[in-house]
């Protein structure tokens, strides 16, 4: 294999940009599957992280989901989610395969926390797209 083709094997996408957020649902921009650089995907790695949570609550948990729509408009989620983050500083990853995802996607991200003083959490995630449905050309 020519490993200059590597980086046509994947593709990082941004699936929630890193921001501090009380608890909330937080929705990551759309990710239109049929639009370069993320066109003939069949396959994604979810990878969410979590920093060190503020305000010292009892508990906390970040769950991580993929969600697909036909139009960009109602939304469901889509495969298995990354197992609730419940410990700071943490990351963990799921991977899904695409057959049979509607054309747009989108990560979510819901922040709970119990107890505390107003907590906060960094959060973010990135969607690597993988297996092209054309495999690159060798050189």
């Amino acid at each position: 294999m020519n490993l200059k083709k590597l980086p046509e094997l994947a593709q990082g996408v941004l699936g929630i940009a890193p921001i501090s957020t009380v608890a909330a649902t937080v929705d990551g921009p759309t990710i239109d599957r049929l639009a370069a650089p993320q066109q003939g995907f069949e396959a994604a790695k979810l990878t969410g992280t979590v920093g060190a949570a503020s305000g010292t609550p009892t508990t906390q948990s970040v769950v991580y989901q993929l969600r697909d729509s036909p139009d960009d408009i109602t939304y469901a989620d889509f495969g298995a989610a990354i197992p609730a983050m419940t410990t700071d500083d943490a990351a963990d990853s799921v991977n899904l395969d695409l057959a049979g995802a509607d054309r747009y996607l989108q990560v979510r991200a819901v922040v709970s926390f119990t107890g505390g003083t107003a907590p906060e959490q960094v959060i973010g995630a990135v969607l690597t797209m993988l297996g092209p449905s054309e495999a690159p050309t060798a050189d």
